[in-house]
């Protein structure tokens, strides 16, 4: 009876899954330490509809969450929670998306339902940062460029964002069609980081000139919900209705990969 947004994995192999129930108001996170194979739903976090999760990449300690009432944060892996958003807040609520700068922990963007908003001092204050962006986008995701922490790209329903200035002010990527504006998935390669995969309601679009050019990639048909770019060249996509996809050669071909579904 659950919907399962986020699953991150740890350095040291831990899985935390946020999840928020469908016929319901709750929901929370989970950790395995097995794999996979069981799981404790963390406390300090029961009855929260957990959207979005995040692994401070810097600290992998620090984990932050976002759910419908707001962003919450652990400095101890999931064993103690703090609220580090006004509660109550008409705006801080509804998170759809959560990362944290690669370099400094205290630096936190978070997608919401109506627009983004950033902290960099952990939680304690926290400023809207849209300009440049079409208001009431629902952000889906929020990526920080690994070559460049200053660089941030931002996913909604009105189509790819970039901001070069820490998210003070937005453009709006050209290259992709109107009609595949929704962008569901982005992701950054691991080995070449100015390839960029982003995945739409009308497939997966590519740029290997950091989103000054973009190419279909996939047939147009195809609904991306998730994308996964691992080292050397693999890619999975998660789908509706066609399951995972996966590519071993950056895109350039791609097979079914659902064997044991």
């Amino acid at each position: 009876g659950s919907s399962l947004d986020d699953i991150v994995v740890s350095p040291s192999g831990v899985v935390l899954i946020g999840f928020w129930e469908v016929h319901g108001s709750g929901g929370g996170v989970a950790r395995s330490v097995d794999g996979g194979r069981t799981f404790v739903v963390l406390e300090g976090l029961r009855g929260e509809a957990v959207r979005a999760l995040a692994i401070a990449p810097s600290n992998p300690d620090m984990i932050v969450v976002g759910t419908l009432s707001g962003l919450f944060q652990s400095p101890d892996g999931g064993r103690s929670w703090r609220r580090i958003t006004p509660e109550g807040h008409p705006d801080l609520r509804n998170v759809g998306s959560v990362t944290v700068d690669p370099t400094d922990p205290r630096v936190i963007y978070a997608g919401t339902w109506h627009l983004p908003w950033k902290t960099t001092d952990g939680g304690r204050m926290w400023q809207p940062v849209h300009t440049g962006m079409i208001d009431d986008s629902d952000v889906m995701t929020l990526t920080v460029d690994r070559s460049n922490t200053q660089t941030v790209f931002a996913t909604a329903c009105s189509g790819i964002y970039r901001s070069v200035d820490g998210a003070q002010k937005w453009s709006r990527i050209r290259g992709i069609p109107s009609s595949s504006r929704r962008t569901r998935a982005f992701a950054q390669s691991p080995d070449d980081f100015n390839r960029l995969y982003a995945g739409t309601i009308r497939g997966v679009w590519m740029s290997d000139d950091s989103a000054t050019t973009w190419r279909l990639a996939t047939h147009d048909d195809l609904v991306v919900n998730a994308i996964l770019a691992l080292p050397g060249g693999t890619v999975l996509l998660g789908t509706e209705g066609a399951g995972v996809v996966r590519s071993d050669d950056a895109a350039a071909t791609w097979t079914a990969s659902n064997q044991g579904f």
